[in-house]
């Protein structure tokens, strides 16, 4: 989720003829008790968010119990449609979005270089002056959260003991027809695993993969639900934020988080609309989720925190590097091994 422009803790505390302050715990913090006023005297805050449906509600739902004067009305898209969609809109000068949560740097650095997002400021920010310096991008965006990539089995398909936890294990002929691949091009996360897989095992695994009839959904979130469904026996990649919501509704599903070689995950990062009518309750937002309530809400144990002195949260495998950009020349290599173009 993502906060849009705003104005300062400074000036919204500094003008005698402000709203009111509204009722809440949010008030108790006298880093945010201006910010919070003003906040709740503007419309809803509409944010854009590609974390899954469960995670949004989480967090709106912690942030609301902190702030409950200010309304936020989340939307929920695909990496990819929600990096498409902000950019059209903000490329016809139409603000929908006052905050945005992406896991996509290629929407920062664009929306950065087109003065899309405003910086993230301790002026505005207070938490900002607290987050890691390396987890900041381009002052216009903060990490807020790394979750690995993992294999999630359907165990009546097949028995726990044999879940794979290894990417090669995917070409077992036992699970010829029954894997169901996330389209790599939903995010930059999973196409840079394909080329951590290719650099490390060669193009013969992705041809060999995709001589494993796959079925390929457009997202983590369609491929799990058709594993849980039994649809396939296996989704990859997926993340553990998507697969336990649905464990936890009882899909007999079982997740290996990648420890073995190179791999690397989803990276969500807010922003701030630096436009709109909710400027305020977007900076708002966005503070809270650099707050322990805050990472805790938008991590609970199936991410990590870029703050490492936050207990409870899920550790990194040994072999995990970020998400790297990945040449158009590459991901058209990759594509066509895996029969995708």
């Amino acid at each position: 989720m993502l906060v849009g422009a705003l104005t300062t803790v400074a000036l919204a505390a500094g003008c005698g003829s402000g709203p009111e302050m509204p009722s809440g715990a949010g008030t108790s913090d006298p880093a945010t008790a201006g910010l919070y006023a003003a906040a709740a005297a503007e419309p809803p805050l509409v944010l854009y968010s590609s974390q899954n449906p469960e995670l949004i509600e989480a967090t709106v739902a912690a942030f609301s119990e902190v702030y409950p004067d200010v309304d936020v009305q989340p939307v929920r898209l695909a990496s990819g449609t929600l990096t498409t969609r902000y950019a059209a809109e903000r490329s016809a000068q139409v603000c929908s979005a006052g905050a945005v949560i992406a896991a996509d740097p290629e929407l920062i650095r664009e929306g950065t270089s087109r003065g899309w997002f405003a910086p993230l400021e301790a002026g505005r920010i207070p938490e900002i002056a607290r987050w890691p310096r390396e987890a900041v991008v381009m002052g216009r965006a903060a990490r807020i959260s790394v979750i690995p990539a993992a294999i999630a089995t359907n165990t009546t398909a097949v028995p726990e003991a044999s879940a794979p936890a290894d990417p090669r294990a995917l070409l077992d002929p036992a699970l010829r027809g029954r894997i169901v691949l996330t389209d790599p091009r939903s995010t930059p996360g999973w196409m840079s695993l394909m080329n951590m897989l290719r650099e490390q095992y060669g193009d013969e695994f992705l041809r060999r993969l995709a001589g494993q009839e796959l079925r390929v959904a457009d997202s983590s979130v369609p491929a799990t639900q058709q594993a849980a469904a039994g649809e396939r026996a296996v989704a990859f990649p997926t993340i553990l934020s998507v697969v336990e919501p649905l464990a936890e509704q009882g899909a007999p599903l079982t997740t290996r988080v990648i420890s073995d070689g190179p791999t690397t995950g989803v990276e969500q990062f807010v922003s701030v609309s630096d436009c709109g009518q909710t400027r305020n309750a977007a900076a708002l937002y966005a503070n809270f989720l650099l707050t322990p309530a805050g990472q805790t809400a938008v991590n609970g144990t199936v991410a990590a925190s870029p703050r490492r002195d936050l207990p409870g949260m899920l550790p990194l495998p040994a072999g995990y590097r970020s998400p790297e950009p990945t040449s158009p020349q590459d991901q058209r290599r990759i594509l066509d091994l895996l029969g995708l173009t």
